[in-house]
């Protein structure tokens, strides 16, 4: 972090897919259903993944020839607070439906399409299908972090016996990426809080709006020692990682102790109300962002 940090960070994890299926239906009624093939994808463009967003587009573009696919950003505006870009909408330059109840939940959950049907709205540049709540995929800090510093941590190993058969061996050097989050609503790190509306509330979430919860970046990557896409001080999300001011790939370091279990990177940080500091450490495989 820097003195200058005042927007959001972003933390796009592995998503383990196939066979999931997205019906649409395109300007003849037509309808089709496309297929998620097995892979692992990321909710953005990167380095390490194929983006999930630019998949679908391009399996719409081959089986609808006619039309011309996209998505679009969409903001949402909950308790008078704006949360830029955290979700998109699937666009098309002709009328369309997605049909999500014939769809596999997940993948429609993923999307933010929480819905059974919904017709295209003709915006005057285009038809647009809007999501009824953020995608997930991601974990969006809603502000700067308490630190952020950049360590390099040298990587040493002993062998032999004492004295003169004692041998020091250096293999090298770690840049670890630390952060620390202060006072994070409940339902932005626990599973399932923002189901239930107060928790919702506090954390400026629709109620089921359960997206954007920290134990799903444990789960999906700090824990499985996954790569994962980090983007700093953001005033909305990227598509694209690699076009962000600041950002990098990290991984858990061999033994790290936030990947042993969840509870390691959060602690209560108030009696009174369920709110958490949320803390953890990865090594830095990739990116831009060399500041300490």
């Amino acid at each position: 972090m820097t003195h200058l940090d005042t927007g959001f960070d972003a933390y796009f994890y592995p998503l383990e897919m196939g066979g999931e299926q997205l019906y649409v239906r395109d300007d003849n009624w037509n309808s089709f259903g496309i297929t998620v093939e097995p892979d692992l994808y990321a909710m953005c463009e990167g380095t390490e993944y194929p983006s999930l967003f630019s998949y679908i587009v391009d399996l719409l573009d081959t089986t609808f020839p006619g039309q011309s696919w996209g998505w679009s950003p969409i903001g949402y505006v909950v308790n008078d607070v704006l949360m830029p870009g955290w979700g998109v909408q699937l666009t098309s330059d002709a009328s369309f439906r997605v049909d999500a109840a014939s769809s596999t939940p997940m993948l429609t959950k993923l999307l933010g399409m929480d819905f059974e049907t919904r017709d295209a709205v003709d915006t005057g540049y285009g038809w647009v299908v809007s999501p009824d709540e953020p995608f997930g995929g991601c974990w969006r800090s809603l502000r700067a972090p308490a630190r952020r510093p950049l360590n390099t941590i040298a990587e040493q190993y002993v062998s032999g016996g004492r004295g003169q058969g004692l041998h020091l061996t250096r293999w090298g050097t770690d840049r670890v990426r630390s952060v620390t989050y202060r006072n994070v609503a409940a339902a932005h790190v626990i599973e399932g809080r923002a189901n239930i509306p107060a928790y919702a509330d506090v954390a400026n979430l629709g109620t089921r709006w359960t997206q954007n919860q920290f134990c799903d970046l444990w789960d999906r990557g700090i824990s499985r020692y996954q790569p994962v896409y980090a983007a700093y001080n953001l005033r909305t999300m990227p598509t694209d990682i690699t076009t962000a001011a600041r950002w990098e790939v990290l991984q858990s370091p061999q033994g790290s102790q936030f990947a042993d279990e969840f509870e390691s990177c959060i602690s209560r940080a108030s009696r009174s109300a369920e709110y958490y500091d949320v803390e953890f450490a990865m090594r830095v495989i990739g990116g831009n962002d060399t500041w300490g």
